[in-house]
C-alpha cells in the first residue's frame, strides 16, 4: 500500500521504485504481487508496475465522486474517509491478498490501515520510510496502530529495535 503519491517517474526513486525492486527479486517473482495506492498513483508508475506484472489498484482513503462540483466532490469524498478501513478490507479480499505490506512514510490512516488488515485477517508488514527524528504525534499514531494490531492475529514487523520501542 502507498501511503503518498510515488514518485512521477519510475526513473526517480521513492516508495513505488522500492516496491518495484522487492516484487522484481527472484525470491518473488514466482508469487503474485499487487500494489493498491490509497493516494493515488502517477499513470507512468502505475504502467511500469503493469509491464512488471504487477496489478494496480485504487483505494484512496479520501475518494472523489465523479461530481461537476469540485466543492461538492471534495465534501462528500471527506465524509466517505469513514469508510476506508471497510473499503481497504474489501479491496484485500477482492484482490486475493496473502499478506499485506505497507510502505509509508507518515502515520496517515494507519489505524485505519491496521483495522482493515485485521478485518481481512491477514498477516502485515509495516515499513516506516523516511524519517530521521519521529515527532510525538506520529509516534501516538504508531502506538495507536500497534494496539489495534494486538488485538487479532495481526503483527507488525519493525525493521529496527528503534523504531520496535517507540510503539510499546
Amino acid at each position: 500500500l502507498h501511503d503518498r503519491d510515488p514518485a512521477p517517474s519510475p526513473a526517480v526513486g521513492g516508495i513505488a521504485s522500492l516496491v518495484q525492486q522487492i516484487a522484481s527479486h527472484p525470491a518473488c517473482r514466482a508469487t503474485r504481487q499487487s500494489v493498491i495506492a490509497i493516494k493515488g498513483i502517477h499513470p507512468e508508475v502505475a504502467d511500469s508496475f503493469r509491464a512488471r506484472g504487477i496489478a494496480v489498484h485504487a483505494c484512496p482513503i479520501t475518494p472523489r465522486p465523479n461530481i461537476s462540483s469540485y466543492r461538492l466532490s471534495r465534501w462528500l469524498g471527506q465524509q466517505m474517509e469513514v469508510t476506508f478501513a471497510w473499503r481497504l478490507a474489501q479491496t484485500l479480499k477482492r484482490v486475493g491478498a496473502h499478506i499485506v505490506h505497507t510502505h509509508s512514510f507518515s502515520s496517515q490512516k494507519i489505524d485505519s490501515q491496521a483495522r482493515a488488515v485485521r478485518r481481512a485477517g491477514l498477516p502485515w508488514v509495516w515499513s516506516v520510510h523516511g524519517f530521521y527524528e519521529i515527532p510525538q504525534q506520529e509516534i501516538e499514531k504508531w502506538r495507536k496502530a500497534h494496539e489495534i494490531a494486538k488485538r487479532g492475529t495481526l503483527r507488525i514487523t519493525a525493521d529496527s529495535m528503534y523504531l520496535a520501542n517507540l510503539v510499546k
